[in-house]
């Protein structure tokens, strides 16, 4: 058994577990890869053999990562089941096995895995069936992020002292975004789907319908708020800094509506985005 190069058995184990196939198929890609053979790296004794032994590990290693991929995407397990999840959470870890220590980041590309693998339907309930997980996984991993990121605690977030109404739109008032805010656009309601669907499983399937989605957080609180396009493209402009003014033009431009239009619809709207954590003014 090798000890002297810890790195070396560190990657040919990496690519025993990680790599596709059944063991004998691992165990051949991680020789042609580093040069080690099974007896040169793992031992036998204790009544298995060296080739049990990395077996049983090598399947727990999996194992403890679509775990850990449940724990992250608890309504997308519930919506497909848990067999249904381990199948593409094992494929998933195969495919883009982690790459940090910290687990919280293992499913960062897992919704765009599903959406990348998901069957293609002709029909429309196929197409809602097989579509719907990615975006589920995108609400999500949102939220997850949203939960972990930097906010606004402790931080005043209300009117800028000395504005009136009419102060939101002053020139020289600024919007900061927090680093918790997700911005996200989905091809389905989601929220409203899995709050039915946690209520009854035989939910029907959501119809498809364009949601803009801003999920935040608020004295250590999820918040998500479904925002108009003019709101979600004036959050979008926000990101760049700049004046609430630059943000209204670039809103404008982006969907068409008239800047006093949305700098109406802000003198309303603005007390919610910060109640709900999207923003501060400056």
């Amino acid at each position: 058994m090798k000890r002297d190069d810890p790195a070396r058995i560190q990657a040919w184990l990496k690519t025993v577990l990680v790599s596709r196939g059944d063991l004998a198929g691992k165990l051949t890609t991680a020789a042609s890869a580093h040069g080690l053979a099974l007896a040169e790296v793992v031992a036998g004794g204790y009544g298995a053999s060296a080739e049990r032994r990395l077996d049983v590990y090598a399947a727990g290693y999996v194992l403890r990562l679509v775990a850990c991929l449940q724990e992250q995407y608890p309504a997308l397990t519930a919506f497909m089941g848990e067999a249904m999840f381990a199948v593409f959470a094992k494929a998933y870890v195969v495919t883009h096995p982690p790459d940090s220590w910290r687990l919280e980041h293992l499913g960062r590309r897992f919704p765009e895995f599903l959406r990348e693998t998901r069957p293609r339907q002709a029909d429309a309930a196929g197409e809602t069936f097989y579509a719907l997980p990615a975006e589920i996984a995108r609400f999500e991993w949102a939220k997850s992020q949203a939960l972990t990121a930097p906010g606004f605690e402790g931080a005043a977030v209300g009117v800028v002292p000395g504005l009136g109404p009419l102060g939101y739109l002053g020139e020289a008032c600024s919007v900061e975004l927090p680093d918790c805010l997700r911005l996200e656009t989905l091809r389905y309601d989601v929220p409203t789907f899995l709050a039915a669907f946690g209520a009854d499983p035989k939910t029907p399937l959501p119809a498809a319908r364009q949601t803009h989605l801003a999920v935040s957080r608020v004295d250590y609180r999820l918040t998500v708020l479904e925002v108009a396009d003019w709101a979600h493209a004036f959050l979008v402009a926000c990101r760049g800094g700049g004046s609430v003014q630059e943000a209204v033009a670039a809103s404008s431009q982006a969907t068409g509506q008239k800047a006093s239009a949305i700098q109406a619809y802000l003198m309303l709207w603005l007390p919610t985005a910060i109640q709900f954590g999207l923003l501060r003014l400056r």
